[in-house]
């Protein structure tokens, strides 16, 4: 097909996800005002590439939680050819780095059932939303569940983003190694996993992404 040798995104990628998303919007998660956290989240992963002065204020907003940095420079350096791929792109290289970190964290954190990631400029707006809404995608048995709402999204569904999510074992491992290669090389990770939903998403405004200068090319005031 030739949106599969050009390695771009197909209008028939998202059918399926779409399909299902009227029935999915009668199952939205509940969540109780009054819930408690009485016990420890999901181990959160911070996925940083910038520096740490660009990220500052993103830093601070998560200094209360138990937070691992994963240094992906490093990663990156390394990752010079995809060559499953037709051609390397900006999305598949950052798919590869993901997957590297998602096989390396499966390995080190082999009891874990469920894990929590962050992009490294994304701010903590609302703590006990997210502690309450972590607690119930891992008591949900949840495969995914996003904590990022972009302004387009306009129901409980995922619309898209890898800013700040909640991933259980078995998907994880799905993301790591299970991708098949023509959607890996083609989409960019945030529209395979919309591809493959539909998924639920926070309806609150929990977390920011406080993108810098240099990635937005919007100037800072």
């Amino acid at each position: 097909m030739t949106y599969v040798r050009r390695q771009t995104e197909s209008p028939f990628d998202h059918l399926s996800s779409t399909l299902w998303k009227p029935y999915y919007l009668f199952k939205c998660p509940r969540l109780s005002n009054d819930a408690v956290v009485k016990r420890s989240l999901p181990k959160i992963f911070r996925i940083s590439a910038r520096p740490d002065a660009e990220t500052q204020a993103a830093q601070m907003s998560w200094k209360d939680e138990n937070v691992e940095v994963i240094d992906t420079k490093e990663i990156s350096r390394l990752i010079t050819d995809n060559s499953i791929c037709s051609k390397m792109t900006w999305s598949n290289r950052l798919f590869s780095i993901y997957q590297r970190v998602f096989r390396d964290i499966l390995k080190k954190h082999s009891d874990d059932q469920g894990f929590i990631f962050i992009e490294d400029d994304v701010l903590l707006l609302d703590r006990k939303s997210f502690r309450t809404e972590a607690c119930m995608a891992q008591d949900s048995k949840l495969q995914f569940y996003s904590f990022y709402r972009p302004t387009s999204q306009q129901s409980c569904l995922y619309n898209h983003g890898t800013l700040c999510f909640y991933v259980n074992r078995e998907f994880l491992e799905h993301l790591a190694i299970f991708v098949p290669v023509r959607e890996f090389c083609r989409l960019p990770i945030d529209m395979y996993l919309a591809s493959i939903g539909p998924w639920f998403s926070t309806s609150k405004m929990i977390v920011k992404h406080n993108a810098t200068a240099r990635f937005s090319g919007i100037p800072l005031k």
